[in-house]
This record gives C-alpha cells, sequence and structure tokens, in this order.
C-alpha cells in the first residue's frame, strides 16, 4: 500500500509539473506557408517579414508548417487545437494560394500544378472552414490572418480561385489581403500592446477585416509579453 501511495504521488507531481510547463504559454499561434527561410527572403535578399520568429518575440508560443504538403499542415493543426482552450489569445496566419466552392475554402499545397474540383479538393488542401472552426474556441481573442497569392493550380469543377464570402465564428476576427501586407499587418501593428484589432486594421494597407471587430478590446494589453 505504501508503494502504491508512493506511486501516486509521483503520478501527481509529474502531472503538476506538466500542467505548469502547458500554461507558462499564454499565447499561442500558428503559422502556415512558405517554410521560415523562405520567409525571411520573401520580398527579397532577406527583407521579408518572419511572422513566426515576430509571434515569438511578442511571446507567442508558434507552431509552423510548410504549406508544401496537406498532411503537415493538418498535423500542425491538430497539434495547435490540443490545449487551445487555456489560451489567452491565439493567432493563426495562413500564406498562399485558395480555393474555393460550395462555401468552402481550401488552402493548397504550395507550388502544386494540378487541376482539382470539388470532389478531391481536400486531397491537396487544408480547409479554412476548419480552421476557423478551431479558433472559435477561443472566442474574443483569435485572430486570423488569410494573405493571398496566384498559385498555378487551375480550379476545376465547381472551384474557383481565391477567397470567397465565409461564415466567421462568434468571437474571431478574420483579415484578408496579399500575403506582404498580411505578413507585415502580423509581424507589425498586430503585435503593437494597447490596440484594438479595428485600430490596427485600419493602420495597415490593403487589408479587410471581417467577423469579431470590437474597439473595446485590447488585443495584445501592455506588458503582456
Amino acid at each position: 500500500m505504501s508503494r502504491l501511495i508512493s506511486n501516486l504521488a509521483v503520478l501527481a507531481a509529474l502531472l503538476g509539473i506538466s500542467a505548469w510547463a502547458g500554461s507558462a504559454w499564454a499565447d499561442r499561434a500558428l503559422v502556415i506557408g512558405a517554410s521560415e527561410t523562405e520567409r525571411r527572403g520573401l520580398f527579397g535578399s532577406g527583407g521579408g517579414e518572419d511572422t513566426a520568429q515576430a509571434l515569438r518575440d511578442a511571446g507567442f508560443e508558434v507552431i509552423t508548417a510548410d504549406a508544401g504538403s496537406v498532411a503537415a499542415m493538418r498535423a500542425a493543426l491538430s497539434g495547435f487545437l490540443d490545449g487551445i482552450e487555456g489560451q489567452e489569445r491565439i493567432v493563426v496566419h495562413l500564406s498562399g494560394s485558395f480555393l474555393h466552392g460550395a462555401e468552402r475554402i481550401w488552402l493548397i499545397e504550395a507550388d502544386k500544378v494540378a487541376r482539382p474540383d470539388l470532389a478531391n479538393v481536400d486531397d491537396i488542401g487544408l480547409s479554412v472552414d476548419t480552421v476557423l472552426a478551431v479558433a472559435g474556441r477561443v472566442p474574443g481573442a483569435a485572430l486570423v490572418a488569410l494573405g493571398t497569392v496566384d498559385g498555378r493550380v487551375e480550379p476545376g469543377a465547381g472551384l474557383e480561385k481565391g477567397l470567397s464570402k465565409m461564415v466567421v465564428p462568434q468571437g474571431v476576427t478574420v483579415v484578408e489581403g496579399s500575403v506582404e501586407e498580411v505578413s507585415r499587418f502580423v509581424a507589425g501593428p498586430l503585435l503593437e500592446e494597447g490596440h484594438s484589432l479595428p485600430k490596427a486594421i485600419a493602420g495597415a494597407r490593403g487589408l479587410r477585416g471581417q467577423g469579431f471587430l470590437s474597439e473595446s478590446v485590447v488585443f495584445l494589453p501592455v506588458g503582456a509579453e
């Protein structure tokens, strides 16, 4: 019996350490698009915005995935989802080529040369609708940023290029724009302390915001890092 109690005590201690370690991060981010090396050179010789590093510097736990593999994108989203309800705020930054159809949207594998149709697009695309549903688990403190670029994939039957009207879960903010402008926003105005999301979006160029846009809610409080 004493050995059982001792073992239970050790287990409880380990669980306590695990819980403490998980709560060390109050903010979480998911960045899917070009590899980190490519993101650093997105706009030329090393002059690009590395949004993953900018988010880390702001105190976020960052999960990344290369958009070249839909399996890698889904695995990263699954890891991002695990324990997400315990986060104070979350950011999702998706960049690349998008297709839409039947009121759904997909981020397509980078550099894919194909002609998917509505029946098989899930084979090469990450569902943006699923991403939004995941973000909806942290209402009032969730931002999804979608940076678009023309890809080489031609839409087949039932699909069209780009983003479309989307159903945004309650409490989720969505920002859309070009890859360059969205990257600059995520690495810059978004991470400035003391601003609401509408103010941050208004201060950036070429962006469209929808969903939860409250002037009274500060996304990153002063001293939050």
